[in-house]
């Protein structure tokens, strides 16, 4: 290998930071019942000259938390990234299956949710200060989309049983910063029956 063709060699992450918004968008997924839920899996995929994808996924909650975690992958075969594609499309391991989505509404989500989480004083994931260089940069060149963010107003943190710390840190941090009475707090076993309960005050919300 010479010494001009090393140079121009990067690291996947290096690639990331400087040259993954040069590739075009190819189709981005998005949960399909992100409104109902609150929490949206996001797929942004990157395509390369040679058809390979670099893409990064996103775990967003709207409702409180912001960018969860995200992940990526870097000059996927695109046989290899299709059949990741048609396992989130059918066989999820959230059991929430993706549909097909425009970019600017997926980038709404994502900025919207860091936005109204950021507000509250939750940091994204430390994984987004290197995926949120394959998604375009926050500026006005991408069209705002009015999404809504909360539940009536209030963070809404819904605790899962996988993660007793998340919960713990989560809960103080609320309370500390918001006080008693100005966010909800659920778990996901309560979630059917309290946005069945909050829809019948108001139909029309999440979960209706």
């Amino acid at each position: 290998m010479n010494k001009h063709h090393h140079q121009h060699q990067l690291s996947p992450e290096r690639y990331i930071r400087t040259k993954a918004r040069t590739l075009p968008i190819g189709t981005c997924y998005v949960s399909a019942n992100w409104r109902q839920t609150g929490n949206a899996i996001i797929i942004v995929p990157r395509i390369h000259i040679n058809n390979n994808v670099t893409h990064g996924a996103f775990l967003v909650d709207l409702y409180c938390l912001g960018v969860k975690e995200s992940y990526w992958q870097f000059n996927q075969p695109q046989l290899e990234y299709k059949e990741y594609i048609d396992r989130l499309m059918h066989e999820d391991p959230f059991e929430v299956s993706v549909v097909p989505a425009d970019y600017v509404l997926v980038h709404n989500i994502i900025y919207g949710a860091l936005e109204f989480a950021g507000e509250i004083g939750f940091q994204p994931h430390k994984s987004f200060e290197l995926t949120k260089y394959i998604l375009e940069e926050d500026d006005e060149h991408v069209k705002l989309i009015d999404i809504e963010f909360g539940f009536k107003g209030k963070p809404l943190y819904i605790s899962s049983p996988m993660n007793p710390g998340e919960k713990n840190r989560v809960m103080s941090h609320l309370y500390t910063r918001l006080g008693k009475g100005n966010y909800y707090f659920i778990t996901e076993e309560e979630a059917e029956g309290f946005f069945e309960k909050e829809n019948r005050k108001c139909p029309g919300l999440p979960g209706s």
